[in-house]
């Protein structure tokens, strides 16, 4: 059997209505398992009303109901602001990814996250690398470049 990545990405305006973010959450923890493995792709802290009032704070009781392995990071995980997304990746409990997103010529948050990443599924070793569009700094005033 081949394991199974379970992806989400652009979560984004589900955290706006409890009960859809609550769907979402309850239907990713049914599909996973031993065999799988659950990963996230960017743009799931901003942007949505309910991100405006929390700097993206609300993704921090997702992450922690569906204890992801990794995320990585989209233009919207850097609305508000380059602290905040240091913080929200500090608290989390995935390890987050990123091999081209910069700040002063280093790795972003480079204490915080890794470049790539491997783990061992229903005993197949997999592995991830986290790379962000090279115009979030253009398309994002508040992203790295």
């Amino acid at each position: 059997m081949s394991p199974r990545i379970i992806h989400y990405s652009d979560v984004e305006k589900a955290y706006d209505t409890p009960e859809r973010i609550g769907r979402f959450a309850g239907t990713v923890a049914a599909a996973d398992g031993p065999d799988a493995l659950v990963v996230g792709t960017g743009d799931n802290t901003g942007p949505g009303v309910l991100s405006l009032v929390t700097d993206g704070e609300q993704s921090l009781d997702l992450f922690t109901a569906l204890t992801p392995a990794f995320e990585t990071l989209g233009n919207h995980d850097f609305d508000h602001g380059l602290d905040a997304t240091r913080d929200i990746i500090a608290r989390s409990p995935q390890t987050w990814l990123t091999a081209n997103a910069e700040e002063d010529g280093e790795r972003f948050a480079r204490r915080l996250t890794r470049p790539w990443a491997s783990r061992t599924v229903d005993g197949q070793q997999l592995g991830f690398v986290g790379v962000t569009d090279p115009d979030t700094a253009a398309a994002n005033p508040q992203a790295t470049t």
